[in-house]
Formats: structure tokens, C-alpha cells, sequence
């Protein structure tokens, strides 16, 4: 059923995580609470070994037996305590994405956090055991059932031999971690779920968080998307200098430490987003050649979405615009409720094969989605998981756009990749982002084709692609223009400390190095507003999008050649992206060198096969 409404009838449902926890005051969450801290003490006992074995790490063998067991010990402990302590850290994140003034949920916040640096210093010790010991003890250690599934990991980690500080140096940078960069990320956290934006609407000035606002950016109406756009950004004009500080001060630590950890070989600022994304150098230059090679390409999706909503150019509260609307009599955008919604993902997951459909049903059956509409929620969208129950959770806001379609599609595509790693190991389940993005973004061109098939009418075709579209000048130009923004911060940053000013030069800078003149003015406060510039644990969290939309474009294109052919080896190159890297996944599955700019290219040709498309289209359309 298609129905015209306003978007705030059209709301999704709420999260049911009753299963796992009543409350923070529940007894369960209190024993597991507890639970938790008795691993880090039995974790603490361990390390105590493991560092007075440090003193003679040269003479370990495999007859180190005492030294085999510690590690063993060890590394079932930290297991345990991660199952547990993550899966209450799931339950309050839940919690604060639907309101980030909970207090009991912040204090219980800052509980947990305080747990995970504890244990990460008790573990510390191990983890410098097995990188700083031989090749022969790491083998008979890996021979252990325990230890066994970390072999990836711990092998990652022996690429970090070089830089590693001293035990004192590396239990003091954990420590000191949750008070600095940790801290600097709450409180972005903290800002953007309390900001409120004054929007003007043909009802006067209205006063709505951060989320609900940027819901307006997907208004049918061009002046509610513009007003909503400037209250976002005068809402964060008033929180500026605050961003700027944690921009700084989140830069600043990371770049003080990298150079602390190279004295034997340099470790530049990239190198740890490439190791945490499991890629080479290679692979991320290839990839920028290619998309840099194809920035017209960007800049005429934008073009071409602006000639259908019949607009000179595009400006940056037009980059979430719906589709134009062809019925001369509707009142407001053609909207679906959000079981139509869930039954168009379900129906195109089917055609893949009838698992994933009967996924996509069972996650609606449990109450796995987070959809509904709230002043207090959090802005954007994400998917997590239970560790206990190993139960995956989508986190977003859905009115019933088409493009809140695709990010159903998007969110579901991630929990059914964590759905088919679900009986391995929880280490082996935590894959890079680079391959984090292949099952997601592979789930929202999945949907949008199979929606386009069903089209009988121009007109609805070009509603039906319009986010595949959005995809290319988002992944081709947005996210470019985020990572050279990141990378230029990062290259003056030792020199400057930059004021919101330099910062607003340096993004609008960014933008029109990719944007062109395809935009009619550049978003200098994108700085400020996108919180992955903000994120305690991450940098660069840019570049995997486009990776991820590239590299699932040349798996979809497999799809259509293997036919039923296709899921099993789909499932199976899945399972493995928590165990290789993403150069070996690419030649073991799919038999491609992606340090090559040909597969990139390769990958853009069929972005660029659907712009053409969309162009016969809008002719088609008479626009």
C-alpha cells in the first residue's frame, strides 16, 4: 500500500531488547556486570606472568609450557569478559541512541568504558608476549583450542613489532586513552544528541534535535530541505569552538603517539587506518586513482538530479532530495509504510536466495529495528549485535522515502553478514570496515534493481534508481572530499592548531576539489556536523565507503553471471572477511587483484552503465 502523508505517520518500529536486559537495574545486567569484573581480575592474575616473562621472551620455545598456558588463560578470560561486558555496552548504547540525556545510561557509559581500559592493560602484557616472541613458540601457542580462532588478529598485531612502545609506555597510553581521545568522543556524542535546531516551517520557528532535522533534508519541498540545512548548521556554528577542540585534540594525541612509536620505522598517519582496514597502500592508491580519474562522472549524477527536480544546481541541502513527484494532485511525497518497506527488502533478499528473505522477516518478527521517530534520538544509522544472544540490531529513523528504503536495505545488508558469521568465533565476526561496507552496500544495489524490474513507467524508474544515483555522487565525491579533507588536517596538524575558521577553509577547499561547480554553494560546517570526524576510535572513517561500494559492485556484477550459483560462494566469502585481508579475500573469492586500478575501473564502468541509464531515462521523463 502507497499512501500520501506526512512523514511523521509513516514511522517505523521500536527496539524490544527486553530479551537481553529489563533495565540497568535488572538483576541480570547487575550479575553480568559483576561477571565482568571478576574476568579482569582473573585477567589481571595472567598478565602478572605474562609480563615477568617479558624479562625472557628470547628464551620462550615450544617447551614453555607455563608461558603457553598463561596466554591460553588469558585469552579465555578476555573472551569471556568481552562477550560480557559488549553485550551490556550494546544494551546502553541502544539506550542513549534513543536518548542521550539518559544519565543512568551515561554513568553506566562511563562504567563500561573504565571496564574496557582495565582490560585492555591487563592484556596488554599477552598481546606484547606473542609480538615480541619467536615464529616456533607463536605455532605451538596457536595449537591451543582457546587461542586458535585469534590467529588473524594475532598475526595483525606482529605487523605492529616495530612500533611498539615499552609495557609501562603501552599500559600508560591505554590508560591515559580513556580520559583523552575517549572522552573527546563523548562529549561529540554528547553535543550532537542534546543540540536543538531552530527550523522556520510555514508554521513558524520550530524547535527539533539533530536527528528530526536532518529527516527534513528529505523533504519534497526544496525551501524545508534549505531551511532545515541552515538550522543544522547555525545549530553547530553555536558549538564550533567545542568541535574544534576535539578535532584538535583528537589529532593531536594521535599524531604525538605515532611519532612516539617511530623510532625503528616511521608510522605514518595512515598506516594505522590502512592496518585497521586490513589493506594495503597499494590497494588505497589504486582505488583514488580510479575515483579521481571519475570525478565528471560525480559531478554529472549531480547534474542529472538536479535537471529532474528542475533546479539550476544543486546546493548542499538538496544531496538527500527525493525523487520529483509526477502526480500533479499529491499533496507531499509518496511515502510507504515502513511494512511496505520491510517487505520490498524482503522480497529482493528472496531473489538471492530464501534464506536471506526469511532473515529479513525474522529480524522484523523479533524486533531487531530501531525505526521510530524521536526529538532525542541520535542522527544516522547503524547495525550492532548481542554478543550473548548473538542477535544483530539496526539502528535508524524511518518516514517512508524511498532512500530511507535503501537504508533499511543497507542496515539489514550488515546484519545478515553478521547473521552468517554468527556461529564462528566472535574475533573471526570482526571484519574490517573496508569489508564491513561489501554486504551492506551489496543488500541497497540488491533492492533498488529488483525495485526498478518491477517499474512500469519512466516515471516510477526514475524514482526506483534515484539512490542508486545518490550512491554515485555521494561514494565518488562526498566521501573523497571527507578523506582529503581528514588527510590535510592531519598533514598541517603538527604545525597549527586550527581555529573553526581554518577548519570551515579546509572542508570548503575539499568540497570543491570534487564537487566542481556541480554544487551551487560548498558545506563549510560539515566539519562540525558529520560525526565520523569526531570518533574516539577511529580515523579516516571515510575511504571504506568507497571501497565497500566499489568492491560490492564487482561482486553484484558475479551475481548476475554465477546465478543459484552465487550464494553459497556469496556466504562463503562473507564468513571470511574477519580472517583475511581484503587483497587475499579479493584473490581467493573472486580471483582479482585490487591493488590494480583496472578492477576499480572495472567497478565504476557499471556505476557509470547506470548513470547512462538514468539519463535515457530522464529524456524518456521529458525533463
Amino acid at each position: 500500500m502507497i499512501t500520501q502523508a506526512t512523514s511523521d505517520n509513516f514511522t517505523g518500529p521500536t527496539w524490544d531488547n527486553s530479551q537481553e536486559y529489563e533495565s540497568i537495574a535488572c538483576g541480570k545486567f547487575e550479575k553480568d556486570l559483576i561477571k565482568s569484573r571478576e574476568q579482569i581480575e582473573h585477567l589481571r592474575q595472567a598478565a602478572q606472568i605474562a609480563e615477568a616473562l617479558l624479562t625472557c621472551v628470547a628464551s620462550l620455545s615450544e617447551k614453555s609450557v607455563e608461558a603457553i598456558d598463561i596466554v591460553s588463560k588469558a585469552f579465555s578470560c578476555n573472551d569471556t569478559f568481552e562477550t560480557l561486558a559488549l553485550n551490556l555496552n550494546t544494551y546502553i548504547n541502544c539506550i542513549l541512541s534513543l536518548d542521550g540525556a539518559n544519565k543512568e545510561a551515561r554513568q553506566m557509559q562511563g562504567t563500561l568504558q573504565n571496564l574496557f581500559t582495565e582490560a585492555a592493560e591487563a592484556m596488554q602484557p599477552v598481546h606484547q608476549l606473542l609480538i615480541t616472541a619467536d615464529d616456533n613458540f607463536l605455532a605451538h601457542c596457536l595449537m591451543r583450542e582457546t587461542i586458535v580462532p585469534h590467529q588473524f588478529a594475532i598475526k595483525q598485531r606482529r605487523w605492529f613489532k616495530p612500533h611498539l612502545l615499552t609495557l609501562p609506555e603501552e599500559t600508560l597510553s591505554t590508560r591515559l586513552a580513556l580520559n583523552g581521545p575517549t572522552a573527546w568522543g563523548t562529549l561529540y556524542t554528547n553535543i550532537s544528541t542534546s543540540l536543538q535546531c531552530k527550523v522556520e516551517t510555514a508554521q513558524g520557528i520550530q524547535t527539533m534535535g539533530v536527528a528530526r532535522t536532518a529527516g527534513l533534508l528529505k523533504s519534497e519541498k526544496r525551501d524545508e530541505r534549505k531551511a532545515a540545512y541552515n538550522a543544522i548548521n547555525s545549530a553547530w556554528r553555536t558549538q564550533q569552538e567545542s568541535c574544534a577542540a576535539v578535532l584538535n585534540s583528537l589529532s593531536g594525541w594521535r599524531l604525538d603517539l605515532y611519532k612516539r612509536r617511530s623510532n625503528s620505522r616511521e608510522l605514518h598517519f595512515l598506516d594505522t587506518s590502512l592496518h585497521a582496514a586490513c589493506i594495503q597502500r597499494e590497494t588505497l592508491e589504486a582505488m583514488m586513482l580510479a575515483v579521481n580519474e571519475a570525478k565528471d562522472m560525480g559531478r554529472k549524477a549531480l547534474q542529472l538530479r538536479a535537471r529532474a527536480l528542475k533546479i539550476d544546481k544543486m546546493g548542499p541541502w538538496d544531496l538527500f532530495a527525493p525523487p520529483p513527484s509526477f502526480n500533479s494532485q499529491s499533496q507531499g511525497e509518496t511515502l510507504q509504510t515502513f511494512e511496505d518497506g520491510i517487505e520490498a527488502v524482503r522480497a529482493s533478499f528472496a531473489e538471492v536466495d530464501g534464506e536471506m528473505g526469511h532473515f529479513v522477516a525474522k529480524m522484523a518478527k523479533e524486533k531487531w529495528i530501531e525505526a521510530s521517530v524521536g526529538d532525542r534520538k541520535r542522527p544516522g544509522a547503524y547495525c550492532t549485535s548481542f554478543r550473548k544472544s548473538r542477535s544483530p540490531l539496526v539502528y535508524m529513523t524511518y518516514r517512508g522515502s524511498q532512500d530511507e528504503i535503501g537504508t533499511l536495505a543497507h542496515e539489514l545488508g550488515h546484519a545478515f553478514h553478521y547473521w552468517t558469521m554468527r556461529d564462528l568465533h566472535p574475533v573471526q565476526t570482526a571484519c574490517p570496515m573496508t569489508l564491513a561496507e561489501t554486504a551492506s552496500i551489496f543488500a541497497e544495489t540488491l533492492v533498488n534493481d529488483k525495485l526498478s524490474e518491477r517499474c512500469k513507467t519512466p516515471q516510477e524508474m526514475l524514482s526506483t534508481m534515484w539512490g542508486d544515483i545518490s550512491n554515485i555522487d555521494s561514494l565518488l565525491l562526498n566521501i573523497p572530499a571527507r578523506f582529503a579533507f581528514e588527510k590535510e588536517l592531519y598533514e598541517k596538524r603538527d604545525s597549527k592548531i586550527f581555529n573553526p575558521t581554518d577548519l570551515c577553509e579546509l572542508m570548503r577547499n575539499s568540497w570543491e576539489t570534487y564537487y566542481g561547480d556541480a554544487l551551487s554553494e560548498m558545506d563549510d560546517m560539515f566539519w562540525a556536523s558529520k560525526l565520523h570526524f569526531h570518533m574516539a576510535g577511529s580515523t579516516f572513517y571515510n575511504f571504506p565507503y568507497t571501497f565497500g561500494y566499489l568492491f560490492s559492485l564487482g561482486i553484484y556484477a558475479q551475481s548476475k553471471l554465477m546465478g543459484s550459483q552465487f550464494y553459497p560462494s556469496y556466504t562463503a566469502l562473507l564468513r571470511d572477511t574477519g580472517c583475511m585481508t581484503a587483497e587475499d579475500l579479493a584473490q581467493k573469492h573472486l580471483g582479482v587483484d585490487i591493488k590494480n586500478p583496472h578492477f576499480w575501473r572495472a567497478s565504476i564502468a557499471i556505476a557509470r552503465t547506470k548513470l547512462a541509464l538514468f539519463e535515457n531515462i530522464l529524456r524518456d521523463c521529458r525533463l
